[in-house]
Order: C-alpha cells, then sequence, then structure tokens
C-alpha cells in the first residue's frame, strides 16, 4: 500500500492552510478518536448491527476526508453503505482491509509530520 494512497499530503497541507499547529492538532484528534471508532466498527460487524456500524462508518468517514486519508474514508463508505443496506456478509473483510489502511495511515502521518519538522 502506497503512502500516497493513505494520505494526500497536498491536500491535507491545503486543509489547514499551511499551519503546521493546525495540522498536528488535526491528526492528534483524528488518532485521538480513531480506536472507539474502529472498535464501534467491529462491534457493529460482530453483533449483526447494521445501524451502529453505518453509523460509525459514517463518522470514520469523515474524520479521514477531513485528513486527506482517502483510502480510510473510502473503505470506511463501503461499510456504511453495508450497513445502510443491512448486507454485511462482506463487511469482515473490508473491516480487515481498513484495519490494515489504519495502522498503514498512522505510520505515513506519524513520517510526514516527522518529514515537516525537519523543514523547521
Amino acid at each position: 500500500m502506497k503512502t500516497d494512497e493513505l494520505l494526500d499530503k497536498t491536500l491535507l497541507i491545503s486543509i489547514v492552510d499551511g499551519n503546521t499547529v493546525l495540522l498536528k492538532q488535526l491528526v492528534s484528534l483524528y488518532f485521538g478518536n480513531l480506536p472507539r471508532l474502529m472498535s464501534e466498527i467491529k462491534a457493529g460487524i460482530d453483533a449483526g448491527d447494521a445501524q451502529k456500524l453505518s453509523f460509525n462508518a459514517h463518522a470514520l468517514k469523515g474524520m479521514s476526508y477531513n485528513l486527506a486519508a482517502t483510502a480510510v474514508a473510502d473503505t470506511a463508505y463501503e461499510l456504511e453503505k453495508m450497513g445502510k443496506e443491512n448486507n454485511l456478509s462482506e463487511a469482515a473483510a473490508a473491516y480487515a482491509l481498513l484495519e490494515k489502511q489504519a495502522q498503514s495511515l498512522k505510520i505515513a502521518t506519524d513520517k510526514f509530520l516527522k518529514e515537516i519538522e525537519e523543514q523547521k
């Protein structure tokens, strides 16, 4: 999985208008909320609760688009649709992909923040 697919750095810098303090806060908020949302998505899948899955996947989708994390947002959107359509047959596989993407995104954002610090 390529970093560029996980994190659109140019878009992210544009979102925060070049403000690195805001960027760090956005990343901190994202990864502060990510474990709870991932847990709620998994719980929805495990319980067969389509509404819970859809609600939490929707929240993760929006949060991810705000971080320019398109791959995670797209997978969250697929999970959201599965919940809305009450069709969870592929949800476990989509969640497994989402977990890998979220782990890779953390690595990519940490690397990006380090690059920004080194430029100062």
